[in-house]
């Protein structure tokens, strides 16, 4: 079967949704005949999968790339749908996957990729321009779709939910987590601690820069800790800006201890697997999020976790992590403080985080693609 893949939105440096689509076309590269998958980027011509990985990995990481996703809406929309349509116009017997749910025009079939609903949801956390095109896209995209794929048994009910879909429908493929995601020793995590200058021991969070991931109060809550723990457990923020990150740098700025607060910004991806294995404890205190990717590389390293009791973060994270209400500076704290001083807690997440990301894996959610295209084809 064709594919054509709208990689419009895969730039550097990738995030949730751009990190979930590059590694599904690198597995479907191994189930599809060479040739059959087809990406377009904005372009004007489609390129392969080959193509689109070595324009992610020549892109320069300057300031003018680390632009938020959401500045998609300011694209030329009808000359982008009139390129699209043209290059596409012979390939009407392909599936159109389409993980933004842009509703390019497409006469075939159509798969909307849906990661989370975080615009339907929590407007008040992203751009006016860009709520407003979700808000007309999503649902005709939905309309129009064949199937329907997403990445947790939470957005499947958002979406059942908020429109009616059939559940079956609906298609459920998790993202996998990559092998260089593993627990390590304090020896092969040190040279890149001491490349980020970082202590011993420190709390590591990892997202965008952006409201929805409640970094803001994070710092507060971790403020409250005393003295001595946040001397001893620094807490190091790493992440590319976002929108309305403005704030929160504005916090990162003001805090008053330097040695307690570290913000990297954004990190090379062949750096990420030591800093995780080398933090103390992992925490994730986003507001609403479809999956948390950053929750399977962090249990893949043997990191003791705390993550949101909200949205899809306890789905992920079950039984492994310590949940926490992420707007209750009191219940953040005092799960901070767990997070540290809790022995038994963080033995057994050492061992139980790396054993529950083992039903994880990118192959496992390219084969579960593959066949839900497979089937379409075959009732089509």
């Amino acid at each position: 079967m064709k594919l054509i893949v709208n990689t419009e939105t895969l730039t550097h440096p990738l995030r949730g949704i751009g990190n979930y689509t590059l590694h599904l076309l690198k597995g479907l590269r191994q189930q599809a005949t060479p040739g059959t998958v087809m990406c377009f980027n904005g372009s004007d011509r489609l390129l392969t999968i080959e193509e689109v990985e070595a324009s992610l990995k020549n892109a320069a990481c300057d300031a003018d790339s680390l632009i938020c996703r959401e500045l998609i809406c300011e694209a030329p929309r009808d000359a982008i749908d009139a390129r699209f349509r043209e290059l596409t116009r012979s390939h009407t017997d392909a599936v159109y996957l389409e993980p933004e749910c842009l509703n390019r025009p497409f006469d075939g079939r159509v798969i909307p990729i849906i990661y989370d609903l975080s615009p339907f949801r929590h407007p008040e956390f992203h751009r006016d321009a860009y709520r407003a095109m979700l808000q007309t896209c999503v649902p005709a995209c939905l309309e129009r779709a064949a199937h329907i794929l997403t990445v947790s048994e939470f957005t499947r009910s958002e979406l059942v939910s908020l429109w009616g879909l059939p559940r079956d429908k609906i298609t459920i493929v998790p993202p996998g987590v990559s092998p260089e995601f593993h627990p390590r020793s304090p020896e092969d995590v040190e040279a890149t601690r001491k490349k980020y200058k970082l202590p011993a021991k420190y709390l590591l969070a990892v997202g965008t820069l952006e409201p929805r991931k409640n970094q803001t109060n994070l710092i507060a809550a971790y403020s409250r800790l005393s003295k001595s723990l946040r001397t001893h457990h620094a807490l190091v923020l790493i992440g590319a800006q976002g929108w309305g990150a403005e704030r929160l740098e504005a916090v990162i700025r003001s805090y008053r201890h330097p040695d307690e607060l570290f913000w990297l910004g954004y990190v090379e991806q062949a750096d990420l697997p030591a800093l995780y294995s080398g933090a103390y404890g992992f925490v994730y205190a986003s507001v609403y999020e479809g999956f948390g990717m950053c929750l399977l590389e962090a249990m893949a390293s043997g990191v003791p976790v705390l993550t949101s009791n909200q949205s899809a973060l306890p789905e992920v994270a079950n039984k492994v992590a310590l949940l926490t209400n992420p707007l209750n500076l009191n219940s953040l704290t005092r799960n901070l403080e767990r997070l540290i001083r809790d022995e038994a807690f963080r033995s057994n997440a050492h061992l139980e985080g790396p054993e529950k990301t083992l039903n994880y894996s990118w192959d496992t959610s390219a084969q579960q693609v593959a066949r839900t295209l497979k089937k379409m084809a075959e009732t089509h």
